[in-house]
């Protein structure tokens, strides 16, 4: 029976519009019905699957069902080629099809394909756990020493590995390599604790998703590193991933579910950083919508969110765009698929290429991303949110290397207006920046040097216009230094419109980059320099300015120790500005910067001992995590580490502010949704552990070894049984009121982490069993429960309400754990939130009196 086919909604487009892509579910008869891609497009492989009627025939079964018509019939692998008529279209190029017969597992539910033409799958036989083909068909065995694993996701990476993620009984990553006599051998190992499912990124990273706290880590899969966690909200189960092109973000979508069917009730897509694990963004969606894709586009143009839903009820499907660093205002994306071309299900979409089944036949298609893409979005399909595009910011580094001369490392020249003109343009996709010398009323301070940004504006279809920017749209750059420096002058190299319309200066000061924020208009985006930016010797590059092999297209952090001590230097004419101290605002009031740039400018801030600056940092960051009515969202907590990974030195310098954020906040369990809390499997999710090692380690708790844990946990249960017995005896014993307080009521009293660490000072990287149940070591940490407790219970009267958020980040971190030190930062770090804790405390009989 064939299925209905859905078209892309095109309400929103002219009734005219005759030629559009339209997106189809296939039949149940049509060939292909799954496609897969290598990690560099090199190759394509797909798979077909037998007609049922056929099955049934070679079956010769009267009694064959519906779910046999999943029968493998067989893969095809295709090589990406490009025309060979000298042009650059690609187009796919037959290497070889592996029929059903040639492997052991009729429903293969996992494969791979790599660049070098291997095609692997997963059996369920005993003997062996996959069958790799290669181009020529050739097959060979691949198994694990335990074959009763459960494999949760394999994959091929960039550097050519084979990486397996296997669940049940023993959580661990495999890696495999293909040797010098072309046979697959095991590589390295990574063992867990727990993961409930696995993500393989094609730059050998792992991304493994935690039900039990609700947490996404990343992990090198090469080194056996861990890196950064992501927290999503509670009680929302993990669907699908998607890293951008270049590895900086990870879009998310979550989806809270109930029932066996595995009903949604709500969708939520969120996009983290990569190098932080920050939320960047979140978007919430209604019961209604159904996520089926979502990918990451135009990386180099202008990078969007592209996100391909339909309705639950009807079926209706809606495709849009968004902002990856926003995931605001939603723009309908139907135009984007205005073309002649039709595409149907099954397609991918890698590297802004549409792979699939195009005019009816396999093919790439290239259409997707318009050339002048920018212009694109805002004319046509109407989005005016905020564009992003990150910068080459290796072709920087080689124009910087290139101005300068092998032997002094001095620049060459300086840059030059043509004769009889004092300007000098650079036209970007959107922003025109001019550049005007005049001559200046004192000659020993060079010409005077102003920045003009101008907008595009398409009057009509073939005229357009370069209007002012809104805001300051015209700043004199020049800056004036005090005496003795007041005669240094500003040399600009050489000027460049980068990829995002920003405009690079190379400056005997430093690299500084200009872009445009409405409705403020011109500002300094970036300063990399000198350690003195006064003094007018050489430029040297020994620091390399860039050389990030994760995040190639993405700058070092800003010389934040110069722009904050040159704060105050002025810049123009009459007219004074402050571009460094704006800049500072700049970033402190912008949730990406702060996410990217936060922690190293508080760790700044407090080495400067500025501390009006660390106050507002901290208020930005709370401001951005809780509103009125409390938490925005569990994944906006590791903004607070930005806070909390510098606690003892705020204990120190402000302890008044340091009250006053914990008055804000409890070190709690975290509580779901108050809409999913009915939902029974979250509170016995109230006492899981929350520990990133290898092997098991006792909770944070007030036992003092894992033998009192043990006794407690049986004692838990006889009280569970004879409260049981007595309740059949009409015995009265008073019992919780509800659920929750239930499973409180037998929980043992532990600290819990909503944003565990891998290094948290009480794990030691050492741990031996039998030792520790011979003779316990001390916690430490387990004397802050009474404190804590206090928080917990404390009366908060003429305090804002305690937002229940467990944000125990970083605050009792210290250097990872040494047995020589005998745990002493711990302990002086006790101490001080112990004074702290009493400080609170006379805080809060003040407000108490005050509120008598």
């Amino acid at each position: 029976m064939e299925e209905e086919e859905t078209i892309i909604d095109v309400s929103d487009t002219d009734e005219d519009i005759n030629s559009r892509i339209d997106i189809h579910r296939p039949p149940s008869n049509d060939k292909i019905v799954q496609i897969v891609c290598s990690p560099k497009m090199k190759c394509v492989a797909t798979i077909s699957h037998m007609d049922a009627a056929i099955a049934e025939t070679q079956n010769g079964d009267p009694t064959y069902g519906e779910e046999d018509d999943q029968l493998f019939k067989e893969a095809n692998l295709w090589s990406v080629v490009k025309k060979s008529d000298g042009s650059e279209e690609l187009v796919l190029k037959h290497e070889d099809t592996i029929k059903g017969h040639q492997i052991n597992e009729p429903r293969p539910t996992l494969w791979a394909v790599s660049d070098d033409k291997y095609i692997v799958f997963k059996t369920n036989y005993f003997y062996c756990n996959f069958e790799v083909f290669n181009a020529k068909g050739e097959r060979k065995e691949l198994y694990f020493p335990n074959n009763h694993n459960v494999v949760n996701q394999l994959a091929f990476i960039e550097t050519g590995e084979l990486i397996v993620a296997l669940i049940e009984p023993v959580y661990c990553i495999y890696v495999f390599k293909l040797d010098q006599y072309n046979d697959w051998t095991y590589s390295s190992r990574l063992e867990l604790s727990y993961f409930c499912d696995a993500f393989i990124t094609v730059k050998g990273k792992l991304i493994l998703f935690d039900d039990k706290i609700f947490q996404l880590t990343k992990w090198d899969i090469i080194t056996l590193s861990f890196e950064i966690n992501c927290l999503i909200d509670w009680c929302y189960k993990v669907k699908h991933v998607e890293v951008n092109q270049g590895g900086e973000f990870l879009a998310v979508h979550a989806a809270y579910v109930q029932g066996e069917n595995e009903t949604t009730k709500k969708s939520m897509v969120y996009v983290f950083s990569l190098k932080t694990g920050m939320n960047m963004a979140f978007h919430e969606y209604d019961e209604r919508t159904i996520i089926d894709k979502i990918y990451f586009i135009a990386y180099d143009a202008g990078e969007r969110l592209l996100i391909i839903s339909r309705d639950q009820f009807n079926d209706e499907p809606s495709t849009h765009l968004m902002n990856p660093c926003a995931l605001k205002n939603p723009v309908p994306a139907t135009k984007l698929f205005d073309t002649d071309v039709k595409v149907r299900d099954p397609y991918i979409i890698k590297y802004d290429n549409v792979i699939g089944m195009i005019n009816g036949e396999l093919d790439i298609y290239e259409g997707l991303v318009r050339k002048d893409w920018i212009h694109y979005l805002r004319n046509d399909l109407n989005d005016h949110n905020r564009i992003f595009v990150f910068s080459d910011s290796i072709y920087i580094t080689k124009m910087i290397e290139d101005e300068l001369s092998s032997g002094e490392k001095n620049f060459k020249q300086s840059l030059e207006f043509p004769s009889g003109k004092n300007q000098l343009t650079y036209d970007g996709s959107f922003l025109r920046w001019n550049l005007y010398s005049t001559p200046s009323n004192k000659p020993k301070l060079g010409p005077r040097l102003e920045l003009e940004a101008l907008l595009c504006y398409k009057v009509d279809q073939d005229k357009i216009e370069w209007r002012p920017v809104d805001g300051i749209s015209k700043r004199a750059i020049n800056p004036n230094f005090p005496p003795p420096e007041h005669t240094r002058k500003l040399k600009i190299i050489k000027c460049k419109c980068l990829d995002n319309d920003d405009l690079l200066m190379l400056t005997t000061l430093g690299i500084l980059i200009w872009t445009v924020y409405p409705p403020k208009g011109i500002r300094l985006h970036y300063y990399w320099g000198r350690g003195k930016i006064r003094n007018e010797k050489k430029f040297n590059l020994g620091n390399t300015f860039l050389k990030i092999e994760d995040y190639p297209k993405t700058f070092p952090d800003l010389k934040f120790q110069i722009i904050i001590k040159n704060k105050a230097v002025k810049f123009g004419g009459e007219e004074k500005s402050f571009f460094f101290k704006e800049l500072l605002e700049d970033y402190i009031s912008d949730k990406f910067f702060i996410i990217n740039y936060g922690s190293v400018l508080m760790e700044t801030f407090l080495f400067l001992k500025e501390d009006e600056w660390v106050e507002k940092l901290c208020k930005a960051c709370h401001d951005l995590t809780f509103t009125a009515d409390g938490l925005k969202s569990a994944s906006d907590i590791q903004l607070l580490s930005i806070i909390i990974e510098v606690f003892p030195q705020l204990l120190q310098r402000h302890p008044i502010y340091l009250a006053r954020f914990l008055s804000q906040t409890a070190f709690v369990l975290p509580l779901a949704d108050p809409e999913l809390i009915l939902d029974s499997e979250v509170l016995s999710l109230s006492s899981e552990q929350h520990l990133y090692h290898f092997g098991t380690y006792n909770n944070l708790t007030e036992k003092k070894s894992l033998m009192d844990v043990f006794i407690s946990k049986i004692t838990n249960c006889w009280n569970k049984f004879r409260g049981k017995n007595d309740s059949e005896s009409n015995v009265e014993h008073p019992h919780p009121t509800n659920q929750a307080e239930a499973v409180i009521s037998y929980s043992e009293a532990t600290i819990k982490l909503i944003i565990p660490l891998p290094k948290f000072v009480n794990y030691p990287k050492k741990y031996n069993f039998w030792e520790e149940l011979r003779n316990p070591s001390s916690t430490h940490v387990s004397e802050l429960r009474d404190l804590i407790r206090e928080i917990q219970i404390g009366n908060w009267q003429g305090f804002e309400k305690p937002v229940l958020s467990q944000i125990l980040l970083k605050a009792i971190q210290a250097e990872e754990y040494d047995n020589n030190e005998e745990g002493s930062s711990i302990k002086n770090l006790e101490d001080e939130i112990k004074k702290l804790g009493e400080k609170l405390q006379l805080l809060i009989d003040a407000k108490q009196t005050e509120h008598t």
